[in-house]
C-alpha cells in the first residue's frame, strides 16, 4: 500500500479524484476517478454504511472497494462536498398541489421512465405488482449482454418497491418482486454463463428480503402454491450459482416443510 497509495481509500478523498458528491436523504452517490471513472453508491442506516454498489471490476467480484469505502470517509470527513438534496424532498410535502402537478408535468415530458411509473403509481396494489413484475422482466431483456449501471438502478428500485410491500405488510406482492429480481438474475447467470455477472451479495441481499416476507406471511392456497413454483424454478438452477450468489432456495423449500405447508 506505501508503493501504491491508489491501494489506500484515503488516496480518492480528494476533489480531484472524487466528483459529483451528492447526498439524497440515506443515499450518498459520487463519481471516483480511479483507473477509470466510477460510479459510487452507499446507503446509510443511521450514519454508518448498510450497502454500497460500485461500477468497478473489484466491487463485481468481492461485492466490496476502496472507492465505496473512500465515498464514506469522505463524507464524514467533509460533509460540505456534498450537495444535499433532502431540502427537495421536505420541500414537496408543502407545496400546493397545483404547483406539484405542474412539476410532475415537466418530469413527464423530461423523463419517459416517470410517465411509467405515474402509471404504476396510480394503480392498486394489485395492478402496481402486476407492473413491477413486467418492469423487472423488461430490465432483463434489455440488458442482453449482461447488466449495466441503468439495470442495477432500476433493480434496486424494484428491491426497495419490495421493502416497502415488506413494510405496509403486503408480503406476497414483496415475494413476487423479489422472486422476479432472482430469477432474472439467475437466468442472466445462465444464459451468459458466468456466476460474475451480478456483485457478491447482490442476489443474496434480495433473497433475504424474499424469505422475511415468506416467515412473516400467512398465504391462501392460490398464493402457496405460486410460491412453490417459485422455489421449484430458482432450485432447478446449477448449484453452483447458488454458491455464487449466497443463497439457496431450499432454505424456504425447508422452512415451508417444518411448517408442515409443502
Amino acid at each position: 500500500m506505501r508503493d501504491n497509495p491508489s491501494k489506500n481509500p484515503n488516496y480518492y478523498v480528494d476533489p480531484a479524484r472524487m466528483k459529483t458528491c451528492i447526498k439524497d436523504g440515506n443515499i450518498l452517490q459520487a463519481v471516483v476517478l480511479g483507473t477509470n471513472a466510477y460510479k459510487v453508491k452507499i446507503h446509510l442506516s443511521g450514519n454508518k454504511p448498510d450497502s454500497s454498489r460500485c461500477t468497478c471490476p473489484a466491487y463485481r467480484n468481492w461485492g466490496d472497494c476502496k472507492h465505496a469505502m473512500a465515498l464514506y470517509l469522505a463524507y464524514k470527513r467533509h460533509p460540505r462536498w456534498f450537495r444535499n438534496l433532502d431540502y427537495a424532498g421536505k420541500a414537496i410535502e408543502k407545496i400546493p398541489a397545483v404547483k406539484a402537478v405542474a412539476i410532475l408535468k415537466i418530469l413527464m415530458n423530461a423523463i419517459p421512465e416517470a410517465k411509467r411509473i405515474v402509471e404504476y403509481e396510480l394503480k392498486d396494489s394489485k395492478g402496481k405488482t402486476e407492473s413491477y413484475c413486467n418492469a423487472i422482466r423488461d430490465c432483463f431483456k434489455s440488458a442482453v449482454n449482461g447488466p449495466d449501471e441503468s439495470t442495477f438502478d432500476n433493480l434496486d428500485i424494484y428491491h426497495n418497491k419490495a421493502k416497502q410491500f415488506f413494510k405496509s405488510m403486503k408480503y406476497f406482492a414483496c415475494i413476487k418482486l423479489c422472486y422476479e429480481i432472482i430469477f432474472g438474475c439467475l437466468q442472466e447467470d445462465a444464459d451468459l454463463g458466468s456466476t460474475e455477472i451480478f456483485p457478491a451479495g447482490f442476489v443474496e441481499d434480495i433473497w433475504q428480503t424474499y424469505f422475511k416476507a415468506l416467515i412473516k406471511s400467512r398465504f391462501n392456497s392460490k398464493e402457496l402454491a405460486e410460491i412453490k413454483e417459485q422455489l421449484k424454478k430458482l432450485n432447478s438452477f446449477e448449484g453452483f450459482y447458488f454458491d455464487h450468489e449466497g443463497f439457496y432456495p431450499v432454505e424456504g423449500m425447508d422452512y415451508l416443510k417444518k411448517k408442515g405447508l409443502w
